[in-house]
């Protein structure tokens, strides 16, 4: 029997919008290239000779079951931030933010809902300041992010501009800038000017640092700002990452500018602007199918991890590039097959820690293995397994890649 396809995620950092920066950037940009393995690596090859596996990428796998108690209840991961060797989890569908310690056990939560001082109406996004220790949950309904320690005690508010409107994501970089995002509304037009900001804390106000705009495809690609139409951010590796869907570039922020540090080399061609021209009076969904149809480019780039030695990046049709940032050299592969679960696998990280990859996976994951699981050799698996049940909290998954991932997976590939 074909083992089973087994997606460890519960969620993937988003889509998000293009954008368009007024300031002009300059800045070395390094080529990321690949030696491209996907067509050697299919599911229909079956588990017993499927290459790569996890042992090609992987050098060691640490499972950590999170505490599930009354007050630690996770419904759903919607960002998860790591620091100081702690893990920062929102769920919104409940409107709570968890902390948890190195070793799964619930420390505290960030705030609670509520009307009263050091409560949000709502939870819509959070960021961490590494750097003074301190967590901002962003509250649209009244207009502000309040500001807490990572115990949870309530420090301080800071109101909105004006011009801010119901942002949905937010980012904060080691320069001072939090980045406001919006998604983009199906039903809105290209033409329609939808801004992200750039802001910068002063006093208990934001302070414009600029906007990033959307929808702006009349200007070709270019170094001074983000072409695209969705764009995935990812705080890793002590920076911010921004990239575009259906473009090859990606940027950092320096200071109060976006700058380009990356362009992935594709043997497809890049969306067109003219593409963009033609058909801006589309909604969203419609452009997209459009695109895929009339001009089959380049998708993109939907999520970025980085690591000290290593660039995650996963690429179109669900294919995985690990690129090497000390020996400048790069593979490009599809599914990694776990013999320890007898399944086919993607890691979709949403973040990292140090040099290790960190992902979630829920309890019925495992548990829908559990034969698999209990006939293998992986006792750490089995460890894990005893202690699940059908209400468990999901389980981080943290993985450290090889320190000669690439190699290994190329010459793996070639057996």
């Amino acid at each position: 029997m074909k083992p089973p396809v087994f997606l460890l995620t519960v969620g993937l950092l988003g889509l998000w919008s293009c954008a368009e920066k007024p300031k002009s950037a300059t800045g070395d940009v390094e080529l990321i290239s690949y030696v491209d393995l996907t067509e050697k690596s299919s599911l229909q090859k079956g588990a017993k000779n499927y290459k790569p596996t996890m042992t090609d990428v992987v050098s060691e796998i640490r499972y950590i079951p999170l505490e599930t108690t009354q007050e630690s209840l996770i419904g759903n991961v919607s960002h998860v931030e790591v620091d100081s060797g702690l893990y920062f989890i929102s769920d919104q569908t409940q409107s709570k933010l968890l902390v948890f310690d190195s070793e799964g056990h619930f420390l505290n939560t960030i705030g609670r809902v509520g009307r009263g001082p050091g409560e949000y109406i709502y939870l819509y996004s959070y960021y961490l300041d590494r750097s003074r220790k301190e967590v901002g949950v962003l509250d649209n309904y009244e207009r502000k992010t309040l500001i807490y320690n990572y115990e949870g005690k309530h420090l301080r508010d800071v109101e909105y501009p004006e011009e801010i409107f119901f942002p949905r994501a937010s980012f904060y970089s080691p320069d001072g800038v939090v980045l406001f995002h919006h998604p983009i509304p199906d039903g809105r037009d290209l033409k329609s000017e939808y801004e992200d900001q750039l802001l910068r804390e002063n006093d208990g106000k934001y302070d414009f640092v600029g906007n990033i705009l959307k929808y702006r495809f009349k200007n070709p690609p270019g170094y001074g700002g983000i072409s695209g139409l969705d764009r995935s951010f990812s705080y890793s590796n002590e920076r911010l990452l921004l990239t575009s869907h259906f473009s090859n570039m990606i940027y950092t922020i320096r200071g109060d500018t976006i700058v380009p540090v990356y362009q992935v080399d594709t043997p497809k061609k890049l969306a067109e602007a003219s593409f963009f021209n033609a058909n801006e009076d589309k909604g969203y969904s419609e452009l997209m199918m459009a695109m895929m149809r009339d001009q089959n480019p380049f998708s993109g780039i939907t999520n970025i991890i980085e690591t000290p030695q290593y660039l995650y990046l996963e690429l179109e049709y669900m294919t995985t590039g690990l690129w090497d940032k000390r020996s400048k050299t790069g593979v490009r592969f599809g599914w990694l097959y776990e013999e320890g679960i007898d399944a086919f696998i993607s890691l979709t990280p949403l973040t990292s820690d140090g040099d290790r990859l960190i992902a979630f996976n829920q309890a019925f994951d495992f548990l829908n293995q559990r034969e698999a699981i209990e006939q293998g050799e992986n006792d750490r698996l089995k460890e894990l397994l005893r202690g699940l049940t059908e209400n468990s909290n999901p389980v981080i998954s943290v993985y450290t890649l090889k320190t000669n991932a690439v190699e290994s997976v190329i010459e793996a590939m070639k057996e």
